[in-house]
């Protein structure tokens, strides 16, 4: 029996071939996917996307908010 719900994920990743293949992988699965290469994009996507599992990169540079702050952010 298909109830028609998709869990929402969240993924940021600064590495296009990690952030493609996380994407590739839980489409393929089912799920309802938004991809940012930024934290501050994967921030601004929170409110509106309501994400059920944010998956995240920790470190995305010297000059980035890291994967930490996303995680603060979300809670």
């Amino acid at each position: 029996m298909a109830t028609g719900f998709k869990a929402r994920v969240l993924i940021a990743e600064d590495e296009e071939f990690t952030l493609n293949l996380l994407c590739e992988v839980l489409e393929s699965a089912n799920f309802q996917v938004e991809a940012v290469a930024s934290v501050a994009d994967a921030i601004s996507l929170v409110p509106t996307f309501d994400p059920h599992v944010v998956i995240t990169d920790l470190n995305f540079g010297p000059v980035e908010l890291s994967g930490s702050n996303l995680i603060q952010d979300v809670n």
